[in-house]
């Protein structure tokens, strides 16, 4: 709520990304406005990274308005399945241009990256 409370009056544009479905699902009740990505990673690893969470099965739930997937999760045949289906990807961290292109090509919406040169 005390985040909200801080977006709420901002007058840059704001994108709000976690990992945590129920903080998604909360700011969109509070700020239905304000767009809203869910971070998805496969890492089983990962703390509190259950099945549920790994796999997205709550994003009809909490309806981001994209899903931010790590990029290492997942193959161009799988993203031009999310494009088919017009759930809006952006991956994260591809650092490789050529990869990026391909994801581009396949249909991804944007590119998370640590480098700001190709």
């Amino acid at each position: 709520k005390k985040v909200c409370d801080l977006i709420r009056n901002r007058p840059d544009p704001i994108l709000i990304s976690s990992f945590n479905p129920y903080s998604i699902w909360f700011c969109g009740e509070l700020l239905p406005q304000t767009p809203r990505a869910l971070l998805i990673t496969q890492n089983p690893k990962e703390k509190g990274n259950t099945f549920i969470f790994r796999h997205g099965l709550l994003a009809p739930v909490v309806k981001p308005h994209i899903l931010h997937l790590d990029s290492r999760d997942l193959s161009v045949s799988v993203l031009s399945h999310y494009k088919k289906q017009e759930i809006p990807v952006s991956l994260w961290t591809v650092n490789d241009p050529e990869i990026g292109k391909s994801f581009l090509q396949a249909g991804a919406l944007s590119l998370i990256t640590d480098r700001l040169t190709p």
